[in-house]
């Protein structure tokens, strides 16, 4: 019995943790959303910016060149703002690769620790069944022990009366 109960108590423990896991693979994968979201929130301002000014921001600032080597300049000035667009697009689907491949564990993981959790409840199911059945079994032999003590008793009995009785009948 001690060792079905403790039995059952790492069966808990192991849905304990498997249960633990899930919830920290979720947080794992809010964050991952969070920071999806905002660089999304970043991109879409960027993009709304730029839709904004439209390309008449980037024609005023190169047309308002005096030399060469002010054109150079803004041109620079314009290579350096869409390498920034363009490394704002990679950090955002850089962010939504790394949420859907947090959501992807998280989804596996969860999956995993239902079918242990599944199996673990059936072995669980199964000791508690066998301690009801040992329960069951040792209710069984006290009743036959304390039927087999009651007849001794009454052997005891029987035979203390007879030896009395004997006693009795050769006292004159």
């Amino acid at each position: 019995l001690r060792a079905s109960e403790a039995a059952l108590e790492i069966v808990d423990e192991q849905l304990a943790v498997y249960e633990r896991a899930i919830a920290e693979k979720a947080i794992e994968v809010q964050q991952a959303r969070a920071v999806e979201d905002e660089q999304l929130q970043r991109y879409r301002r960027r993009v709304r910016a730029t839709e904004e000014e439209g390309s008449y921001s980037v024609l005023f600032l190169l047309l308002q060149a005096q030399s060469m080597g002010e054109f150079l300049a803004a041109i620079d000035d314009v290579a350096d703002i869409m390498q920034s667009d363009k490394a704002l697009e990679r950090q955002y689907r850089a962010a939504r690769e790394e949420s859907e491949r947090v959501m992807g564990e998280f989804e596996a993981l969860r999956d995993e620790c239902r079918e242990q959790q599944e199996a673990l409840q059936k072995e669980r199911d199964e000791i508690e069944k066998l301690l009801k059945e040992a329960e069951s079994v040792l209710d069984s032999l006290e009743d036959e022990i304390e039927a087999a003590m009651d007849d001794y008793r009454a052997a005891q009995e029987a035979e203390a009366a007879a030896e009395d009785g004997g006693e009795n009948e050769t006292a004159p």
